[in-house]
């Protein structure tokens, strides 16, 4: 059995799935995924796709040092009511390991709020 390349990119993320939750219709909210380079040379990252409704809000740096972390940003925003949402991105690095990386974020869209009639008309 090979000894692994301490010389190679490692690639580590806190957690891959993160759950919003309720969230209001309407509303707009993102998360911040943690990756870390573990490794011995500079880790890349690159945004492949994303799932129709969900957008990478901000690659922080599309290379990471060894010992360094930076943020991913998943952002959506809650459009349909009373519906539960799973969506994400691929994420390509160079570590021989981890070629491809997948995130997710989910939750469930409320309204707590409604008018009825839907329009109030003053005279």
């Amino acid at each position: 059995d090979p000894s692994p390349d301490r010389s190679a990119p490692k690639v580590k993320v806190d957690n891959q799935h993160f759950d919003f939750g309720t969230m209001e219709r309407g509303s707009k909210m993102n998360h911040a995924f943690v990756f870390t380079n573990s490794g011995g040379s500079p880790l890349t990252l690159e945004v492949t796709k994303t799932s129709c409704k969900c957008t990478v809000g901000s690659l922080e740096k599309n290379e990471i040092q060894p010992g360094e972390s930076a943020n991913v940003v998943l952002e959506w925003k809650a459009e349909a009511l009373n519906q539960r949402f799973s969506h994400g991105a691929t994420l390509k690095t160079n570590d021989p390991n981890r070629e491809l990386l997948n995130l997710a974020i989910t939750g469930k869209v409320i309204q707590s709020v409604t008018l009825e009639p839907p329009a109030l008309i003053f005279g």
